[in-house]
Order: structure tokens, then sequence, then C-alpha cells
């Protein structure tokens, strides 16, 4: 069948509780795309002082990387405890529930973005990636599981397709009404563009509270409903 057809009948039948996940995974998308983009020449401009000069061997340039490689250490840290992190993250939805894993994550999101206007030590960065990289792989994870959720097994690819098309408009947003358009307003300041993403975190977070999360074992009973008796046992559980 024709993919473009499918999204385009997906965008059609879009209903409220798909609306509500993906429009506050889209303010999220606008949120979090700046800090992959700014967040090594922050820290080799702002936080070490170096200047990124065509000339290698220049002393602003060293220090200018040196910047960098804290950046990509950060980096690490992150990535870190996404990795970590993604082992037990269904277990505390499992605890305390699925929505309130991702409003309390991406309201610390928020924080930690609003703090690159004001902090300056490097070490502190470090600290602050670990809920980031918590943030992460709710973002990255559960607006999926809640489409899974929601949607016919047939409509399931053509929902989730569309589900990323606003995570790319989210992004693209963020590219040219943050990175080049309020870059305008604060020239050679990366770190403020990290900084003022927190308001579309925080309109996510809000977002987040109204998002409708079906019970997952009534998701497995109406489709199992459906199942010829005899084809039951051989029939996968769904998410």
């Amino acid at each position: 069948s024709n993919p473009f057809a499918a999204l385009l009948q997906a965008l059609k039948e879009i209903n409220r509780p798909f609306l509500k996940v993906a429009m506050a995974y889209f303010f999220i998308m606008i949120g979090c795309y700046q800090i992959g983009i700014q967040l090594t020449p922050f820290m080799g401009a702002d936080i070490y002082g170096g200047v990124n000069t065509p000339n290698p061997n220049d002393e602003s340039t060293i220090i200018y990387q040196k910047g960098v490689s804290w950046a990509m250490l950060c980096n690490v840290v992150s990535c870190a405890v996404q990795f970590a992190f993604g082992f037990f993250q269904s277990k505390l939805c499992d605890l305390i529930g699925l929505k309130w894993v991702f409003l309390v994550l991406m309201t610390l999101l928020g924080v930690m973005y609003l703090l690159f206007f004001f902090v300056r030590n490097r070490y502190v960065y470090l600290i602050m990636n670990v809920p980031i990289g918590l943030a992460v792989v709710a973002y990255n994870n559960l607006p999926m599981a809640v489409v899974s959720l929601i949607s016919p097994s047939e409509k399931l690819g053509a929902n989730l397709a569309l589900l990323n098309c606003f995570n790319v408009i989210g992004q693209q947003i963020s590219n040219f009404g943050i990175g080049m358009g309020v870059a305008q307003i604060w020239p050679g300041k990366p770190g403020h563009l990290v900084g003022i993403s927190c308001i579309f975190v925080f309109i996510g977070a809000i977002l987040g509270f109204f998002i409708e999360v079906p019970d997952k074992n009534a998701v497995i009973d109406d489709e199992d409903d459906g199942i010829d008796d005899s084809e039951s046992d051989d029939h996968p559980a769904s998410l």
C-alpha cells in the first residue's frame, strides 16, 4: 500500500487521545532540539572562554577544544544514564504510572535547561546531565508507548509515522525559530538558546498531564476477546 496514503488517512482519523500525546511530544521536541546543537559551542566559548578560530594551534582554539571535550564528557554521562534507566523505566511506569513518569521527568528537563542561563561551573553540568539523560529516555519512548496502546494493530504503523511527523516539525520549528530567529537577539550566546527552550519543555510537561493512558491489561484483554480460542495460545501479548 502507499505509505503516504496511509499517513494521510491516519491524519484524517486523528482522535483526541492521539492528539493529546502528539501535542505534548511536539512541544518537547521543540524544546529538546537546541541542546544537541548548542552544547559544544556553549562549553567551548561560554564556560571555557575559548574561541573557535581557523588556526588549530591558536591558544584560544585549544581552550575552545577543551570545552568541546567537556561537552562530550557531559554527553557520556547522559548516554550512560540513558542506558541504565532503559532497564528500569517500564517498572517505574508500572509503579507510579506512565503519565507521571513523563510529567516529572519533563519538568526536571525544563529546569535543567533553565539553569543554562545561570550555571557557569563545568562540573555542575555533569550532574545536570543525569536528569537530562532520564528525560531523553522518557520522551523517546513513552509517547510511542501511548500511541501503541491506543491504536488498533492495523493502524499502528501509520499512527507511529504520524507521531514522528510531530517530532520532525517540532525540531524544524526549533531550528528556524530559535536557532536562527532567537539567535539574532542573543548572538554568540548558545547557552541562552538552550535556556529559552525550557519554555516549550514546560508546555510539553503541562500537556503531558492531560495524556490519556489506557490500562495495559484492558488493552490485552480486548484484543484477546477478538481471537479464536484455538489460536489464543500462539498469540503474543500486546504492549
